[in-house]
């Protein structure tokens, strides 16, 4: 099992805070414009009773918080970066419901509050999977029973089926079978530190997160921290926009996705 320097990753986010649009240009956000993301209609067909409180863990620079602020009575935004949390506040100006705290997500249940829901963007990818589980069973107790923890993981399938449709791709060129695996593995392996045992990647060739597949997320939701999965749905990335953002363009096949999740607490 891999473990990180907290300090170090605290540091990464600290410094890439203040020009954050630019310096993401390669990690593609399930929030951009553009994206088909699941999450904003499923966010309006529930009950009124789940839009009371909401908090939106590892927050960032904010994105999702003006919709959170117009769908719920109170949101309280968390994140271990100040710098990310200056902009966050900065977006969050017009919302007088809003409210920023820094603190680490893995102590998430010190603040004794009963959410109804909790949501977590792809924040949850730390190449560490005991943190991984000890985060996801913090939101679990922050939740109020009934309550809802929505998120996106991102998808380690993905992973896999570019570097199978960059070896296809190579292949229909003239490479032959060995060295398309060889070229895109020098791509995927080489420059994007991939670990197919860890499901670990950067795939901004530098930062290395943890990613998923539907049985990993089974397992930190449901067999580690007793939440009850209600829902799967891809958000899915077209392939213009991942031509612009460095993820490959293969019009005509399937596009690529993150997962999105739906878990209660309790049965």
């Amino acid at each position: 099992m891999q473990q990180i320097n907290l300090k170090n990753e605290r540091r990464y986010w600290e410094i890439i805070a203040n020009d954050y649009e630019r310096k993401m240009l390669s990690p593609i956000s399930p929030l951009m414009e553009g994206v088909e993301n699941p999450l904003y209609e499923y966010v309006k067909t529930l009950g009124s009773e789940f839009h009371h409180w909401a908090v939106d863990v590892g927050c960032g620079i904010g994105n999702l918080l003006s919709f959170l602020a117009e769908n719920f009575d109170k949101v309280l935004g968390i994140d271990w970066s100040e710098n990310m949390l200056k902009v966050a506040k900065y977006k969050a100006t017009p919302y007088k419901n809003v409210y920023l705290l820094q603190m680490d997500m893995i102590n998430l249940s010190i603040l004794k509050t009963k959410f109804d829901i909790a949501f977590s963007i792809n924040s949850i990818s730390l190449p560490d999977d005991r943190i991984i589980e000890k985060v996801i069973k913090e939101i679990r107790k922050s939740l109020r029973v009934g309550g809802l923890f929505i998120a996106i993981f991102p998808s380690f399938d993905t992973v896999l089926y570019q570097r199978e449709l960059t070896i296809r791709d190579l292949m229909k060129k003239g490479y032959s079978k060995e060295a398309a695996a060889q070229k895109a593995n020098d791509y995927f392996v080489g420059r994007n530190k991939l670990n197919e045992e860890l499901k670990t990647y950067a795939d901004d060739g530098t930062h290395i997160q943890r990613f998923f597949d539907p049985k990993d997320i089974d397992s930190f939701l449901e067999k580690k921290a007793g939440f009850s999965i209600l829902e799967y749905q891809k958000v899915i990335y077209p392939w213009e926009l991942c031509r612009e953002y460095g993820y490959g363009y293969f019009p005509g096949e399937p596009q690529i996705w993150d997962w999105f999740v739906v878990a209660r607490n309790g049965r």
